[in-house]
């Protein structure tokens, strides 16, 4: 054999192995860059179709999604084992004006302003937001007054001091921190209205999750944590309510997911001995949906997300619940239960609305519920984080509408 074969031979022989090996160790990032491509082209037609077709219903979801910003993702659902929730003996309460003390009954926890730092003058808050207290108090109060916010019950509950998420052990398990403070109803409806002002004025800006709690005026003013739940029955329907425009922040009658509840001081877990979201749930079940405890109504649930409402400057995190194998869980008995629950007939407008847990059929209530209230944008027809949330849950049953 010539030389001239060999040495042929010995380069391509060379050549090959190079490019198996090159191929072997470059071959993930290249494919991860074509998938990146192919998703950017596919998101790029889809976000073109978008904006000449308004009537897509992707569209309503683009809209929604902004006004929510998600921050974590737990594809196995927070573990409650791994959701703390620690209390440091910090309390913030607004004191209600006298004359609405008086007439309404109102509760009070404290006899005298008191913020953060033990003061009575909230000499810990920023300007902007120590400013807005005084008028502030006095707008929520001639609400209150004049029954445009509803309630009746100063009721204690519990503020966002701060919060953190993780990643731990081998499984990489997602963990939720939360530590708060001790409030109340009044001192919440201050400072969301106060959030909102500063919002709509342009001294809030938030850009990234990092904006949450980093932003001088935002870290004072979470005052409140609100489990956003979907139900669903044994017979594989989903719970649509429509949220009354009694309850606070809901202008108008609006679609709205099966419950909505917020963080309370009487959501307490004994076994762990520390507030519960899970316990807060069971509570939202109860008291809007008239699901009772006493019936041990849960086959299972989950936490999926925390998010951020911008709009409104509230945290939430997104649950889905599946009731036990009862008949009057089925979906042509549940929707009695709410209009007799603690709250249903005040929160609601009409019994919740069954709906089949499936893509086409949660796709067409969807588009029938603007077509039926002749409008075109989000806010108008959704409660806008009940209609994320829905779409989140969706998304972690592998339903994609």
């Amino acid at each position: 054999m010539s030389s001239a074969i060999v040495s042929g031979i010995i380069v391509w022989f060379i050549t090959t192995l190079l490019y198996l090996i090159l191929s072997y160790i470059f071959s993930e990032p290249i494919n991860a860059f074509i998938a990146r491509y192919k998703s950017k082209r596919l998101y790029e037609k889809a976000h073109k179709r978008i904006e000449t077709d308004y009537s897509s219903f992707n569209f309503w979801l683009l809209r929604s999604s902004q006004h929510i910003m998600n921050i974590d993702n737990a594809p196995e659902g927070y573990a409650i084992e791994r959701i703390t929730i620690e209390n440091p003996n910090k309390k913030f309460f607004i004191l209600p004006p006298k004359e609405l003390i008086e007439h309404r009954s109102f509760n009070c926890y404290v006899d005298t302003d008191l913020s953060f730092n033990g003061s009575d003058n909230f000499s810990d808050l920023p300007d902007e937001i120590r400013d807005r207290i005084e008028p502030f108090r006095k707008f929520v109060a001639k609400l209150l007054l004049n029954g445009r916010m509803g309630y009746k019950f100063n009721a204690k509950s519990f503020g966002i001091l701060s919060f953190n998420y993780s990643r731990t052990g081998l499984g990489e398990l997602n963990t939720l921190n939360l530590e708060v403070y001790e409030s109340d109803f009044f001192t919440k409806q201050v400072l969301h209205l106060i959030y909102r002002d500063l919002f709509e004025s342009g001294k809030i800006e938030i850009q990234s999750q990092d904006d949450i709690q980093a932003h001088p005026l935002v870290k004072f003013l979470l005052p409140s944590l609100g489990v956003n739940a979907v139900v669903e029955t044994p017979d594989r329907f989903i719970l649509i309510t429509k949220r009354s425009a009694r309850v606070v922040n809901s202008p108008f009658v609006r679609y709205h997911i099966s419950m909505n509840e917020g963080l309370s001081i009487s959501d307490y877990d004994s076994t762990y001995k520390r507030p519960s979201i899970s316990e807060c749930l069971k509570r939202g079940l109860e008291e809007e949906l008239g699901i009772k405890r006493e019936f041990d109504p849960i086959e299972s649930f989950a936490f999926y997300n925390l998010f951020f409402i911008k709009e409104i400057g509230e945290l939430g995190i997104s649950a889905h619940v599946k009731l036990v194998d009862n008949p009057i869980f089925y979906a042509d008995k549940i929707p009695e239960l709410a209009p007799i629950s603690k709250d249903g007939a005040f929160e609601f407008e009409g019994k919740p609305i069954p709906v089949v847990f499936g893509k086409r059929e949660i796709q067409e209530f969807i588009k029938n519920s603007f077509k039926e209230a002749g409008k075109t944008t989000v806010d108008d027809v959704w409660v806008p984080h009940g209609l994320y949330v829905l779409m989140v849950v969706c998304a972690y049953k592998n339903i994609f509408v």
